[in-house]
């Protein structure tokens, strides 16, 4: 009697719309016998329409029930010369029976209405398909996370992203571990509203008294948070690089300096290396002599020191003719130091000057125990990395965003760390607009920041709560491979962030448009999708790829409007299209919401 009295609560026989003809893995077919239920009719005080897309339909089966929504519904082309006014008439006997498709949500169980994601259990051919009444509706979805035992009490705060689609009044309230547990996605084509849906995150965030960093490479947030009031009411800090505020470029690694200049791996790349050693040295070195003592610095190696260093005022190198061994020596005395991966203590706008003094004979030809003089021939073969380098750093913008115009300028990844532990600051965004995309200077910015939350959280871990980092226009920073040499020097600090920092309290939610450009093995370490509008079918592929069992609800994608998204969670026992509530602070989109 249980399984009958549920069964009928849930299914009513008033609302019968036809019978299932085809199951896909991506679809179910419906065959409605009576085309005129498909139009608008009353019953039991509420107003059905069944031939509306969005509507949700119960399927019966063996051991579960299925949720469903309508998201395609067309005549033959043989039937559509017999659509005329009349023939929706009550009872009409005709030829028509249009082809609706349905898109299965999920199934639930008939007695504890306990949901399951679709797996092996599909609707039988001939199944019974209802439409549903939006209490049942309402009663799935209002306990989404009721079973979820290791969620604790605090945990179960939930918030109200959005309203389940084709159903205003059915609110879809998550959790803040229900998104972010294991990272979250946002992809959709551009203008399908994945800016609104971060904001809105942001605002469920904000209410828990998260932390968030928000890389923004348009502007397309920052003016929304620029505001007085926005700034004060979520402790908001703004830094526009290369305007008000720098990243060091000592804090670069040799392979960062690579990316920037491309140097073919036979002469260009080991003289590179040998003149960024050699301007360490010069900055040392130098170091050490005027603080002998403290060094511990022998008469011998100040003697050397000035052979190598002291005739060149401009803080070069000079090994042309000079004794190779002292050379060694020094080089021995420093050895630690100048071999450190970074750009610590070079001063990068002499590096086209140092190349240029590393292309030298290894030897000379009346003293095997000297260097040798200038080689026209490899300083020729270096010459487009020097023009190449010359070009990046006499770009106005190089100077503004990695020196700074005054001591005023912040430095972003110092306040990175200082924002993690300040307990006052909520949302950082860093607006990366007036950075160039050539020379790959705006990839390595972001990997600059992305390394250095790593290094935070490698550290200590994320103490007094969890940071969320937001990366907008994703897909041009965790690109498959870079088209270029040096393809084996690759940016991937955000790839090992969404592989190891969960543990350490830093979560990540990247938007894109283009998942398809996103490597598999990043986008699988990711536990939430909110999926707008896609129409690349390597994209609808690349995602159809990550999500388990998607194929039933794909079919949507193609379809959905502005604002509209998909839902799917490990932490949500079901797929679901929703509309996004407008956020707070509304980014720059212009995007009709």
């Amino acid at each position: 009697m249980g399984h009958l009295k549920a069964h009928t609560e849930i299914f009513d026989e008033g609302l019968l719309l036809g019978y299932i003809s085809k199951v896909t893995q991506n679809y179910a077919l419906l065959n409605t016998p009576h085309y005129y239920q498909l139009t608008r009719y009353h019953y039991n005080g509420e107003d059905y329409h069944g031939g509306l897309l969005n509507s949700y339909v119960l399927i019966e089966g063996d051991n579960y029930g299925f949720l469903g929504q309508i998201f395609e519904i067309e005549f033959l082309e043989k039937e559509r010369k017999e659509i005329t006014s009349t023939s929706f008439e009550l009872n009409k006997e005709t030829a028509l029976n249009p082809r609706i498709k349905i898109s299965l949500l999920m199934a639930f169980d008939y007695l504890t209405k306990k949901l399951k994601r679709i797996s092996t259990d599909f609707p039988n051919i001939g199944a019974r398909v209802f439409l549903a009444k939006g209490d049942v509706v309402k009663s799935f979805l209002e306990n989404l996370n009721e079973e979820n035992t290791r969620i604790s009490e605090k945990e179960k705060i939930k918030f109200c992203l959005g309203n389940v689609l084709g159903k205003k009044d059915v609110n879809i309230k998550l959790t803040t571990k229900q998104i972010f547990s294991r990272h979250c996605a946002i992809v959709g084509t551009t203008g399908s509203g994945k800016s609104w849906t971060a904001a809105k995150l942001i605002d469920l965030l904000i209410a828990e008294n998260k932390k968030i960093i928000l890389i923004d490479p348009t502007g397309e947030y920052t003016n929304a948070f620029d505001s007085e009031e926005i700034k004060k009411d979520y402790d908001a800090d703004i830094f526009r690089l290369g305007i008000d505020s720098i990243i060091d470029y000592h804090k670069m690694q040799l392979e960062d300096l690579y990316l920037m200049l491309t140097p073919s791996e036979g002469i260009q790349l080991p003289k590179l290396n040998e003149a960024v050693r050699s301007l360490k040295l010069v900055k040392i070195a130098n170091a050490a002599k005027d603080n002998s003592e403290q060094y511990g610095i022998s008469e011998e190696i100040i003697r050397i020191i000035n052979s190598f260093i002291g005739e060149d005022k401009k803080g070069l190198l000079k090994k042309k003719g000079k004794n190779r061994e002292d050379y060694e020596t020094l080089l021995l005395k420093f050895n630690k130091e100048v071999s450190e991966n970074n750009l610590n203590c070079v001063n990068i706008f002499l590096l086209s000057h140092q190349i240029k003094e590393e292309c030298i004979w290894e030897t000379n030809k009346q003293n095997n125990n000297l260097f040798g003089d200038y080689d026209e021939k490899t300083y020729g073969q270096c010459l487009p990395m020097i023009l190449r380098l010359n070009n990046i750093t006499n770009q106005e913008i190089f100077e503004k965003l990695f020196v700074g115009e005054s001591a005023e300028a912040r430095d972003v990844l110092k306040y990175i760390e200082n924002f993690v532990v300040n307990q006052e600051k909520k949302v950082l965004v860093i607006n990366l607009e007036e950075v160039i995309t050539e020379f790959n200077m705006k990839e390595l910015v972001v990997e600059l920041i992305g390394r250095k939350i790593l290094e935070l959280a490698r550290k200590n871990g994320i103490k007094d709560g969890s940071v969320f980092v937001f990366v907008d226009e994703a897909h041009n920073f965790l690109k498959k491979e870079k088209e270029n040499e040096m393809r084996k020097y690759r940016l991937n600090s955000f790839e090992i962030l969404a592989k190891e920092s969960r543990k350490k309290g830093v979560f990540l939610c990247i938007i894109t448009q283009r998942p398809g450009d996103i490597p598999e093995g990043v986008l699988s370490q990711f536990g939430t999708f909110i999926i707008h509008n896609l129409t690349n079918s390597n994209d609808i592929e690349r995602v159809k790829n990550v999500l388990e069992k998607s194929g039933t609800i794909m079919g949507l994608l193609p379809y959905l409007n502005e604002g509209e998204a998909i839902i799917s969670s490990v932490n949500i026992p079901l797929i679901l299209p929703m509309k996004i509530h407008e956020p707070r602070v509304k980014p720059d989109s212009d995007v009709p919401m």
